[in-house]
Formats: C-alpha cells, sequence, structure tokens
C-alpha cells in the first residue's frame, strides 16, 4: 500500500512539474521585448561597388561585406499576434584597412619619394548605421516561436577621403596627393532601406529568449563621384587627375543575425 501510494505521489508531482513548465513558457503572455544584444553579418547578392580592390571602396563608411551590431531592438505587441517593433544597427566593413591608401601610394611612389616623412590624414568614416521601424507577427508554441517581420528604415552612409604629402628624393619638390571628399568634417547621405525579416528561437526560461534572425534589404544608392589629384606644391600644376563616377543602383542583401531578448 506504502509503495502504491509513493508512486501515485510521483506520478502527481511530475504532472504538477510539467504543469507549471508548461505555464512558464505560456505563449502569447508577454508585451515586451527587449532585444538586448545582437550580431551578425551580411551576404550582398547585388554590389555597391563592383571591384573590391577600388580605392573608391575605401572613401564610403558602407561596404558590401559588413558585420554588424545591434545597439538597441525593442518591440510592443498591442495584440495577441501584432505588434510594432524597431532596431538600431552599427554596422563595420570587414575589408576596412587603414593602412591600405598607404601601401597603395607606397608601391607607385617609393622609388622616387621619402617615405620615412611621408604625412598622411585620415578623414575616412570606418562605420555606419541603420535604423529600422516596422511591424513583428508572432507565433508561438511552447518554447518555440517565430517571429515575421516588415521593416522599413534608413541607411546612413558616409564619404570622407585622404590626403597625403610626399617629398622628393635629392630635391626639394613636395607632392600633395588628395582622394576623395577630403573635408574637415565628413559627408554623410541617408537612403531609404526595406527589409523583411524573420526571427525565430527557443525560450530559455519565462524572461530569456535566444532567436536567430534572417532579414532581406533593399536600398537605392545614391550618384556620387569620387576624385583623386596629385598636386606639385611648388608650382600648383596638376601632376595627375583621375575621377570615378558611381551611379545609381538597385542594392540587395541578405542578413544573418543572432540574439538574446528579455521579455516582460
Amino acid at each position: 500500500m506504502k509503495k502504491r501510494l509513493l508512486i501515485l505521489l510521483l506520478c502527481l508531482s511530475g504532472c504538477s512539474f510539467n504543469a507549471n513548465a508548461q505555464s512558464s513558457f505560456r505563449p502569447y503572455s508577454s508585451k515586451f521585448q527587449w532585444e538586448m544584444f545582437g550580431i551578425g553579418i551580411n551576404a550582398p547578392i547585388t554590389r555597391f561597388v563592383p571591384q573590391r580592390d577600388n580605392m573608391s571602396d575605401w572613401v564610403f563608411s558602407y561596404g558590401d561585406d559588413f558585420s554588424y551590431v545591434q545597439l538597441f531592438g525593442a518591440s510592443y505587441f498591442f495584440d495577441k499576434h501584432w505588434g510594432i517593433t524597431g532596431k538600431i544597427q552599427l554596422g563595420f566593413k570587414n575589408d576596412y584597412d587603414a593602412d591600405a591608401f598607404f601601401y597603395n601610394l607606397y608601391d607607385q611612389y617609393a622609388y622616387n619619394y621619402y617615405f620615412t616623412i611621408f604625412n598622411i590624414e585620415d578623414h575616412r568614416p570606418a562605420v555606419f548605421g541603420r535604423l529600422y521601424l516596422g511591424f513583428i507577427y508572432r507565433i508561438e508554441y511552447g518554447r518555440f516561436f517565430v517571429h515575421p517581420k516588415l521593416l522599413v528604415g534608413a541607411n546612413l552612409l558616409g564619404q570622407g577621403g585622404m590626403k597625403a604629402e610626399l617629398k622628393e628624393m635629392n630635391s626639394n619638390n613636395v607632392i600633395d596627393i588628395k582622394y576623395g571628399d577630403y573635408r574637415e568634417s565628413l559627408k554623410s547621405d541617408s537612403r531609404l532601406i526595406f527589409s523583411p525579416a524573420v526571427s525565430f528561437g527557443i525560450k530559455a526560461s519565462k524572461r530569456l529568449h535566444i532567436n536567430l534572425e534572417i532579414a532581406g534589404s533593399y536600398f537605392r544608392s545614391g550618384n556620387y563621384r569620387v576624385e583623386y589629384s596629385v598636386t606639385d606644391r611648388s608650382s600648383g600644376n596638376v601632376l595627375d587627375s583621375q575621377l570615378t563616377q558611381y551611379r545609381a543602383k538597385n542594392i540587395f542583401g541578405i542578413t544573418f543575425g543572432c540574439g538574446i531578448s528579455l521579455v516582460f
């Protein structure tokens, strides 16, 4: 009799634990979600800069191959399924090289100019921002969830430039080299961006969610001019001058990310 009673108590305890666990992950119970951490990478479909070794790529903050850190993300559900969501991301070019301009000039001028007194001023933006706002739809079952999203926002692109001076060997001649839109302040440009996305994952606890996200992106770039000039400082003569123009084009990409969210 005691043995049967013990078995019955264990069964009831197990049922009670399972019921509590299910209630802890009750679907559609939260109103707010805060994405406190997120990272990801972009896979370009069309390219802003066709040639990866093009020097013009160095003066833009935006790069086709980039990683991002999510600085802020939050969602509010005004309905069982529907809500509004927004996020702010900071993008970093994967191929950003602070010394690339120096090495390119070294290859061209090392035989005739002293690089020991080489002076370079760098006004390139190393990062760019993305801001999103839109609607979110949630589907939840137990510990699992899927959240399709439709977002619109701004892609904040910066354009800068570089300047260098080199002294010619066995003379006092100095040449000035300028590349890009060199100014004391960086030039910025914002482009409208559209992004359908879906995040999915698991509820690690009642308050903590772990998620993965796949997002598409589309924006139309602007028309840009990148100038390169070499000037003899003493005479003022322009020794070399080149102009690269970028026509507006449609830029498509897919980002893959992961993150951690708190729900309330």
